[in-house]
């Protein structure tokens, strides 16, 4: 089952959709709790009902992404309260599943994975940067989907350094920026969501807390 196509996401219907995705969780019982994949969903489907839908329920990537990424196509489940619906969403869940066998299970190295960055994280709507340009040539940086994504996430770590701040993280990571073993001019782009690996305070008065991470904004492209 898809939110998409069992709702008229492009009239009136389109409130309920969101609010589903919004509000609706997967049925999890203590043999298949697996808190870091839950979480995962959970954000993709506040994602999805926060933005997708300005492009009616799609993005021209999103399809080839879900064929790949079966945690893509399983965040659109209705995730219904009814007997048969539960049934369902749990062969679903069991089916993604398998399809990472072997993998380990933590939202940390799910959210960062190989797949969720070739896939979503590298996607346009996502970069932080619009581009990143080789400082002595100005020729766009060549690498990866994986090694860019990875590029745009950012890292404040309060444990190591208890005076940094947001907002001196998001400043510093624009202008004239290491990559790799190069300099590179990293210009602002315009994303949906900025991720920021978070490692607080030892302080528990010095941490932040999540009101602290809801609003903050990139330079303007220019």
């Amino acid at each position: 089952m898809d939110i998409r196509t069992m709702y008229d996401t492009k009239g009136q219907e389109l409130s309920v959709a969101c609010h589903i995705l919004e509000c609706r969780y997967s049925t999890i019982t203590r043999k298949n709790s697996l808190p870091g994949f839950d979480c995962l969903i959970v954000v993709l489907r506040l994602i999805y009902g926060t933005f997708m839908f300005e492009n009616g329920g799609s993005c021209h990537w999103i399809g080839a992404a879900e064929t790949k990424n079966h945690f893509l196509r399983h965040a659109w489940s209705p995730f219904g309260p009814e007997e048969r619906e539960v049934r369902e969403d749990a062969k679903d869940r069991e089916k993604v599943l398998k399809s990472i066998a072997g993998c380990d299970y933590s939202f940390e190295l799910l959210c960062n994975s190989e797949l969720m960055s070739e896939t979503f994280w590298s996607q346009n709507t996502f970069q932080l940067f619009e581009g990143l340009l080789v400082a002595t040539t100005a020729k766009y940086v060549e690498c990866s989907p994986t090694q860019f994504a990875n590029h745009c996430l950012l890292k404040l770590d309060l444990a190591a350094d208890p005076t940094s701040t947001l907002e001196g993280v998001i400043k510093q990571s624009f202008g004239l920026v290491p990559f790799h073993d190069q300099w590179v001019w990293a210009r602002p782009n315009r994303p949906w969501v900025i991720r920021v690996m978070y490692t607080p305070d030892v302080t528990m008065s010095r941490r932040l807390d999540i009101n602290d991470f809801r609003t903050r904004c990139v330079p303007r492209p220019r």
